[in-house]
């Protein structure tokens, strides 16, 4: 989080499902949400890089993380490494590649 008033970075504490740190993801608003999608996460155990499609919310007032990952039988994109979205209004909308 970076503060414009003093121009610092600060931490702050979340709630919640904490999604995995990643790269290559994307990011963006839709109110006083933060979707975050897909991107290259690290396999705590074998170190490997792999791609994600899971999606995590953050609700940016009262800071707690869930997942948002679509109900079976899902239509959502795979393996979203690279990916942009865009937020459109109310509704939040993902162009997907990368990946395999």
């Amino acid at each position: 989080l970076h503060t414009t008033g003093g121009g610092e970075w600060a931490r702050p504490v979340t709630y919640g499902a904490v999604p995995a740190a990643r790269a290559a993801h994307a990011a963006s608003t839709v109110g006083m949400r933060m979707f975050i999608f897909g991107g290259q996460t690290q396999d705590p155990t074998s170190r490997n890089i792999r791609p994600s499609s899971d999606v995590a919310t953050l609700d940016l007032s009262s800071l707690v993380w869930s997942s948002a990952d679509p109900p079976p039988p899902s239509t959502a994109p795979s393996l979203g490494s690279g990916t942009p979205q865009c937020p459109c209004w109310t509704r939040q909308w993902c162009w997907w590649g990368g990946g395999r």
